[in-house]
């Protein structure tokens, strides 16, 4: 047996049981197994890794997202420094350039 398909399997029953009502749907691409400490490759079979009968496979998902909230809260800081430039005399547009790369580059990492 691959591991894509027994990911599947996974996914199957995951739909099919609905045991837990508060977790979200997750889909094959959301999770990876692992075992000995490596996630397994999809297009390995299991016995590629040598596993014994009785070998432990734990099962982890990917969690996307929540940079968003980040790069939020930086343009608002940008936006409360220009605001705040008339009080300041200017002084706190020297925080924008600081702040503008993270701005652009945070969201690449969310992806």
């Amino acid at each position: 047996m691959d591991v894509q398909s027994v990911k599947e399997k996974l996914v199957e029953h995951h739909r099919l049981t609905g045991q837990d009502p508060s977790s979200a749907v997750f889909f094959r691409d959301d999770l990876f197994l692992i075992w000995n400490g490596k996630p397994l490759e999809e297009h390995r079979l299991l016995c590629d890794y040598n596993m014994p009968t009785n070998a432990t496979v734990s099962v982890a998902y990917k969690n996307k997202g929540g940079c968003f909230m980040v790069s939020i809260s930086i343009l608002c800081i940008i936006i409360m420094a220009v605001i705040g430039s008339f009080c300041t005399c200017g002084l706190s547009l020297l925080i924008v350039p600081l702040l503008l790369p993270l701005l652009f580059v945070l969201p690449l990492f969310c992806l």
